[in-house]
């Protein structure tokens, strides 16, 4: 019996090919039914027909779906297909769509990496930049909370991402180590606060080695430049320890205490050191820590040593002024009070005329403008020429009752 010739079928798309079950494993299958003869000319058309399918493929991929009626042929199939020729009929089908979408993956990740590249230089300049502050502050000084409170605002409105760190005594070992982990993290700017020099200038002077810009604020001022930092945000300390006591004896002056609520703090010294320059008279340190409850028993100790006491220069509002002042309203004697800085307590006292005035340096500026100025010389090389004072300004009962409401949010 002669095999039974296989009728040639009409050239169709892959489509209807896929819908009919047509393929070119049918055929191999319907001539091995039939005794095997044409075996050559199925291996020939059926080798062909695969490269051919990586044909159309490749045309359908560039966006040109033509093909010769020999791919179209690679698409055709006749009869009824045994159980395996379906199934390598489906394993075709599947190979092709996924290699469909394997290429159509592959053109969309080369036009994002396309993009990307044309776009890579602008994007990075526009990269929120990392911001470390590293300040002596104490943690439970309200006096930092607001040079925090700069640092936060700052944050926001440049939308750079800063971290505002600090030891939990007046710690300069413990501040050298917390400015040697920032300079480890390669931040694109770094604030410090410089109270001691000599335990600081190491850690400092390796940021600046190591390319980071520093810029130093609140205290320091005098060796900030020294140490490499690109400027300094505060007061001059002892400019402004000076008026002070200029201001103190224009009001009758002439025995003082001036109350150190931090010792080895460079900047107090300084503050010390220029009130008593100003003021003229006898000025004795009083040296105590940040504990209100300390402050106030050395104080009342220290009035009543020596009675002739009219003065009392205080360096920190909320640690030593309002302390201080409960101490003199506690003996009943008739003394000056003024402090450096702001709370709103001793605000209030102020504006009732129970104490003299506020040396307000306006801390919120020191944590805030380095920010702002780290911030703009990472995106665009943009730095001022010099040192920015934030003060002194001298708050005395006119201007208190205006200063009051800020200082209770924080800001001042």
């Amino acid at each position: 019996m002669q095999p039974v010739a296989s009728k040639p079928s009409k050239p169709h798309d892959p489509d209807l090919a896929r819908k009919s079950g047509h393929d070119a494993p049918f055929e191999t299958a319907r001539r091995k039914r039939h005794g095997g003869k044409g075996r050559t000319s199925t291996i020939n058309t059926v080798r062909p027909a695969y490269f051919r399918r990586v044909e159309f493929c490749n045309r359908l991929q560039t966006g040109n779906p033509r093909v010769s009626n020999e791919g179209k042929q690679a698409f055709r199939g006749h009869g009824r297909a045994s159980t395996l020729a379906k199934k390598q009929s489906q394993s075709a089908r599947n190979l092709e769509e996924n290699m469909l979408k394997h290429w159509k993956s592959l053109a969309f990740a080369a036009g994002i990496a396309a993009y990307a590249l044309g776009t890579a230089a602008p994007s990075m300049a526009q990269d929120a930049p990392t911001i470390i502050v590293v300040s002596h502050g104490q943690a439970n000084d309200p006096f930092w909370s607001v040079v925090k409170n700069g640092v936060d605002y700052a944050a926001k409105e440049t939308g750079a991402s800063v971290s505002y760190r600090a030891p939990e005594t007046f710690d300069m070992v413990a501040m050298s180590q917390l400015i040697d982990a920032a300079v480890n993290q390669n931040p694109a700017g770094l604030v410090v606060s410089i109270p001691d020099a000599d335990a600081l200038a190491p850690s400092i002077e390796r940021a600046v080695a190591a390319g980071i810009p520093v810029i130093s604020m609140n205290s320091g001022a005098d060796v900030s430049k020294q140490l490499g930092a690109m400027l300094h945000v505060g007061q001059a300390e002892f400019d402004a320890g000076k008026a002070a006591g200029e201001k103190l004896k224009e009001m009758g002056g002439k025995i003082a205490l001036c109350v150190n609520q931090e010792v080895g703090n460079v900047s107090l010294d300084q503050r010390c050191a220029g009130f008593t320059e100003g003021f003229g008279g006898t000025v004795t340190v009083l040296p105590t820590t940040n504990d209100p409850t300390e402050v106030e028993a050395k104080v009342k100790a220290a009035i009543a040593a020596n009675p002739s006491v009219d003065t009392i220069m205080a360096l920190g509002a909320s640690t030593a002024g309002e302390p201080s002042l409960a101490a003199v309203k506690a003996t009943g004697a008739k003394i000056n009070v003024a402090t450096f800085d702001l709370s709103a307590g001793f605000l209030d006292a102020v504006a009732k005329g129970e104490a003299a005035f506020c040396v307000d340096q306006q801390q919120f500026l020191q944590g805030y403008l380095p920010v702002v100025f780290l911030n703009m010389y990472a995106k665009f090389g943009l730095m001022p020429g010099g040192n920015v004072p934030s003060g002194p300004n001298l708050i005395t009962k006119e201007k208190a009752a205006q200063a009051v409401e800020l200082s209770a949010k924080g800001i001042r």
